[in-house]
């Protein structure tokens, strides 16, 4: 009986480490640091956490009222070839990732482009990874677009036109190529018949969006983050209590255990040492943010090197500019690469290949041109 129970608990901790290995590393290596030394509250930035809690019941709310559904499908049905629907999905996507996070864009769209490609009767592999790449380069543009540029700003209190000095060229540049990637694509014509949800009531909406407002003036320091907390939860309670569940407290149990385990790391010679000459100048540390990037993905990389460095400029367009690459260089690509697989079991090789030849590309040539861009614009 004791052998039971024990192989049942087993099974459970190995299936919860599946569903979220992120949150499992950076909690189990948060754990073993803190051996060394316990956390204190120091060790979190608690403005990162708040911001990302306020922002995560907003775009919740958002997602139940099936705000970015209603519009997608209704764009969607009106386009009738396989270009015109890849490029009206990396479009809302791009734009979308903006307002809503990379995550939130893909948890949405890449679904409707699923069933669009069954109803179309076409293989949507190179829609779904243009889309990905499209959330990924549209979310570099705002703070609200990815908990890295959100974690950069408040970490280094930037100001809102230093922060668009940097991101806007990667974003504007990337925005065309992908425009160019998907005019590539066959321009075969496609019979789509989507049920377009119900458009919420502009009234249902209203709370959100100025709640959503409120939350922007924040992260720019124009509004306290406390002020900004107790405004979102008095209008949850009142509006929509249950969305207070529906929060990914996973995701801010992973950033408690990032900030763990860089306050521990950031005490040891040995990797102050090195730290401090991989981020000697900017053009290295614009190099080392790509490439830890690649590593341990782009959210837990700004983080790390930030302990190490006050080059804010090269470090934010590294870690955005290494969203691309790997699988894990940034968690909304393996978002889409889970969501396509379930849909298409069989496919993973295939969508790997794609995915692997558009990202290497991105990567290359937003690569060099980050490069530049640091060297002649961040090097004084």
């Amino acid at each position: 009986m004791i052998r039971d129970t024990l192989n049942r608990l087993w099974n459970k901790l190995t299936n919860w480490i599946r569903r979220d290995l992120v949150l499992s590393i950076s909690l189990g290596a948060a754990a073993l640091l803190s051996l060394i030394k316990l956390p204190t509250p120091v060790d979190l930035d608690f403005k990162v956490l708040i911001t990302l809690f306020n922002l995560m019941i907003v775009l919740k709310a958002f997602e139940q009222l099936n705000l970015l559904d209603a519009i997608a499908i209704r764009l969607l049905r009106q386009l009738g070839s396989e270009r015109r629907v890849a490029l009206g999905v990396v479009g809302l996507s791009f734009f979308s990732a903006m307002l809503i996070t990379n995550d939130v864009a893909l948890l949405t769209l890449v679904p409707i482009a699923l069933i669009v490609g069954h109803r179309g009767h076409y293989p949507v592999i190179r829609t779904v990874v243009l889309a990905t790449l499209a959330a990924n380069i549209g979310s570099s543009l705002t703070p609200m677009g990815n908990p890295q540029n959100l974690f950069i700003l408040t970490r280094y209190a930037l100001s809102a036109g230093n922060f668009f000095s940097v991101v806007a060229p990667f974003a504007g540049f990337g925005g065309a190529w992908l425009i160019w990637l998907s005019t590539r694509l066959p321009s075969r014509q496609l019979s789509i018949d989507l049920k377009i949800p119900d458009h919420p009531h502009p009234l249902q909406l209203l709370p959100w969006v100025l709640s959503f407002g409120v939350i922007i003036l924040s992260v720019f320091g124009l509004i306290s983050d406390l002020t900004t907390l107790g405004l979102v939860l008095a209008v949850t309670l009142l509006v929509r209590p249950k969305l207070l569940i529906a929060v990914d407290y996973g995701l801010l149990a992973t950033f408690v255990g990032f900030f763990i385990i860089v306050a521990r790391l950031s005490e040891i010679p040995a990797v102050i040492a090195l730290m401090q000459s991989l981020l000697s100048t900017p053009v290295t540390v614009y190099f080392s943010s790509v490439l830890f990037s690649q590593v341990i993905s782009n959210v837990p990389a700004a983080i790390l090197l930030s302990e190490f460095t006050e080059d804010w400029a090269p470090l934010l367009l590294g870690v955005n500019v290494g969203g691309m690459g790997t699988l894990i260089a940034s968690l909304a690509s393996v978002i889409s690469y889970r969501l396509f697989l379930k849909d298409h079991p069989g496919e993973a090789k295939p969508y790997l290949k794609s995915f692997i030849l558009y990202n290497a590309a991105g990567l290359l040539v937003f690569g060099l041109l980050g490069a530049a861009l640091v060297y002649f614009g961040f090097g004084d």
